[in-house]
């Protein structure tokens, strides 16, 4: 018995895998080593098991998690296994299982949250005490770019996972384990009641030898024991993996054998015994089959048992036909269970030729969008269309998960093909209209995008809002009003729509106030958006939910309002004190006193102070500190969050003083999209970075086609379109323009001469 200590988890706060972990028997040596590494100097604490299928490595360390629970106050925590997927599937499952275990551990809702930011929360509520994560069973040929991400940053967790390959190319340790050697082997036999005379011994060692002591084996040898076999029989028992599941499969009754099918016809991983009992038209809860551990959400079957009643998909698929009715029916309505794990089942279902594979599908998508695995859904989105191409609903859906992803082209293709179709469904069509503008609007083509729908069919100012969705459209007129440079516009749509009846869409209206407080601070009323943004952070907060993209862009917009109103005050009459890096430091470092190192307020302050060291002549030194500025803005925001395109900027300038025409424009081309998708063509950075890129391109001496010519005329009709004072772009745009249209060979010699000693 191990002594409780306070802190440490008690049994019912440990994974039923780890609370269940019968018939382990030896390896000392391992655990030790085990805890050797997950508890000395090396960081981050991780650590593989490897080995061959049915060696005990999930049994080693389950009895690891449950030996040394003491040394993890903070949890454990196990997902997986994973083993049954296909490597391409692997990350969208384990995002699944990490949001299970940060939603029932912490209680927090991580809907819509990104697998990134999913890790930091996870990161964040286990950073106090010591916690163990183990990550079961993880499939073969995963790339090191893909293992990079699992483990959780944080330097109070330790990572233990488990694969049937053998050592990869990856950074972390590995440790391969053997089979139980034979003093092990025979302790297994008394551990399971298969009673082992002095003359037997060399017969149970003999066949330990055979098995390579793998205990699956010897557990199969042993309960055969028990049961009446002879040990003498051992001599003649085939002694491999697959004949042993096979041959124990073939000698259990049809009702346990039944269990099994099904739990083999739906996805590998925990099934819940009340679910099971319905597909069997049992009123009373099966008996645990062999091949079966107990997990949290129902029974794990293993994965080698799962492979070799797989090998007859025939009789899977009736299976697969009496689970269906009983799947949709949980699917539609909340039995209590593992929604995570349903939603997986039914995927699996939909696997096979049954009558509703599309009914089944459909919730799978919406739960992966709403969960944030935007591509997931995606790949479900697909499968569907594949079924029902010509179904506007459908294709209105793919629409919309392709314009989260970034694709605004399918996106665009996919709504038009829906609108077309839903002549006789109103609602659908309009709908699909609306995710085209919106797909058309982030790719900058407004005209095509007014002439489709926003001519037509966006709200004004003072008109009544009937309901959530036409609230929502109202949402997304002020974003099209802001990508377009009209700023005061989305404010006064957005407000008007705020004071109406729809204020209680509680969702709806949190993110209109955040669109709200990026109008107001664009339209040059920074005071307000400093209170609206707070609004919506304090919204967040409250709910639990301050670690949410949205509340972090909140956060965002409010730096830059306050950012801006602390300059304001600060700035003398000479206007040149904005530029002084000296200065600007002094305020990022109030800031980072004040909120800490990594608060949007010290980042954006920070970028600033980065970037004034380029006009103090000192382009290496700027371009240091904007790369770790952008660096800590990619893992706090978003890889494509404004704020990071402007370090971008900075670095990219960096580089042109530098001579390096070359790189400055791989990094401006890089931030060109995103600028054009999140604030619109005719923004002041956008327009920067086009005139920037046209002169880097012509400088370079790349052959571009004449790319740097579209790229000033399209600046130029940015600028033309807003309304801002845009004295200094347009001086940009005439030196663009005149650089841009020399002859090769001249900017070639400028540019030679310019790099003469």
């Amino acid at each position: 018995m191990h002594e409780h200590r306070p802190g440490a988890p008690i049994d019912a706060d440990l994974p039923a895998r780890v609370r269940w972990s019968p018939g382990f028997v030896g390896r000392r040596p391992q655990l030790r080593a085990i805890h050797d590494i997950l508890c000395g100097d090396t960081s981050p604490a991780v650590l593989v098991i490897t080995g061959a299928p049915w060696i005990g490595k999930s049994s080693l360390v389950a009895e690891y998690a449950r030996f040394r629970r003491n040394t993890y106050p903070g949890g454990i925590f196990w997902l997986g296994p994973f083993g049954q997927h296909p490597p391409e599937d692997f990350l969208s499952r384990f995002h699944l299982d990490l949001a299970r275990v940060v939603t029932e551990k912490f209680g927090l809702d991580v809907r819509g949250v990104p697998f990134t930011r999913l890790r930091q929360v996870a990161a964040d509520r286990l950073s106090v005490t010591r916690a163990l994560v183990v990550i079961d069973d993880l499939p073969v040929d995963l790339p090191p770019s893909v293992l990079d991400q699992l483990p959780i940053p944080s330097g109070q967790v330790a990572t233990l996972l488990t694969s049937r390959a053998e050592k990869r190319a990856w950074w972390a340790p590995s440790m391969e384990l053997e089979g139980l050697t034979p003093h092990d082997s025979l302790e297994l036999f008394s551990a399971a009641k298969a009673p082992v005379d002095r003359e037997d011994r060399e017969t149970v060692l003999r066949f330990a030898e055979r098995c390579s002591g793998r205990p699956g084996v010897l557990h199969s040898a042993a309960r055969a024991i028990a049961d009446g076999l002879e040990v003498k029989a051992l001599d003649g028992r085939p002694h491999d993996v697959a004949t042993t599941v096979r041959d124990e499969l073939d000698r259990l009754d049809p009702a346990a054998l039944a269990v099994l099918h099904v739990a083999a016809a739906l996805a590998p991983v925990p099934v819940p015994t009340r679910l099971i009992s319905e597909v069997l038209g049992s009123a009373t809860e099966p008996p645990m089959p062999p091949f079966t551990d107990v997990a949290d959400g129902g029974w794990q079957v293993h994965d080698i048992a799962l492979a070799v009643l797989r090998e007859d998909p025939a009789r899977l698929a009736t299976f697969a036909f009496r689970a269906e009715p009983f799947v949709l029916d949980w699917l539609k309505h909340d039995h209590g269970d593992r929604r995570d794990f349903l939603i997986q089942h039914a995927e699996a279902v939909a696997e096979w030729p049954v009558s509703h594979r599309v009914r089944l599908l459909r919730p799978t998508a919406d739960a992966h969008e709403r969960l944030g695995d935007l591509p997931a859904a995606g790949e479900i989105r697909a499968r569907i269309l594949a079924i029902r191409p010509d179904s506007p609903e459908d294709l209105a859906a793919a629409a919309r998960v392709e314009l989260g992803c970034g694709l605004q082209i399918e996106a665009v293709n996919h709504a038009g093909r829906a609108a077309a179709l839903a002549e006789a469904d109103e609602r659908v069509r309009l709908r699909a209209k609306l995710i085209a503008a919106q797909a058309l609007d982030e790719l900058g083509r407004y005209s095509e995008a007014e002439q489709g729908f926003w001519n037509e069919h966006a709200p004004s100012a003072g008109e009544v809002v009937a309901d959530e969705e036409g609230f929502r459209l109202v949402l997304a007129t002020a974003v099209a009003y802001r990508l377009r440079g009209e700023p005061a516009d989305a404010a006064a749509l957005i407000e008007t729509a705020l004071g109406g009846p729809c204020r209680d869409f509680t969702e709806a209206t949190v993110k209109a106030k955040l669109e709200w407080a990026r109008a107001l601070h664009l339209a040059g009323r920074p005071s307000k958006a400093r209170a609206v943004a707070g609004e919506v952070v304090d919204a967040y907060r409250t709910t639990g939910r301050e670690w949410h993209p949205e509340c972090r862009e909140a956060q965002a917009v409010h730096a830059e309002a306050v950012l801006e109103l602390d300059l304001s005050e600060l700035r003398p009459a000479a206007q040149s004190w904005e530029w002084s890096a000296s200065r600007l430091r002094e305020v990022k470092a109030g800031y980072e006193k004040d909120h800490g190192r990594d608060h949007p307020l010290t980042l954006a302050a920070a970028v600033r102070a980065d970037r004034a060291l380029l006009s103090h002549g000192q382009p290496r030194r700027a371009l240091a500190a904007l790369t770790v500025t952008e660096r800590k803005i990619a893992r706090v925001l978003e890889n494509d969050h404004p704020l990071r395109c402007r370090a971008r900027h900075g670095m990219a300038l960096a580089h042109g003083a530098l001579r390096e025409f070359g790189r400055q424009a791989d990094i401006l081309d890089s931030i060109l999209e995103p600028q054009i998708r999140l604030l619109g063509v005719g923004h002041p950075e956008t327009i920067e970075t086009h005139l920037d890129l046209a002169i880097a391109l012509a400088l370079s001496g790349r052959v571009t086609g004449d790319r740097e010519v579209a790229l000033v005329e399209a600046a130029q009709r940015g600028l033309d379109g807003t309304a801002r004072s845009v004295a200094k772009l347009s001086a940009k745009a005439m030196t663009a323009n005149w650089v841009t249209r020399l002859p090769k060979p001249v900017l070639s010699h400028i540019t030679t001469v310019d790099r003469l000693p």
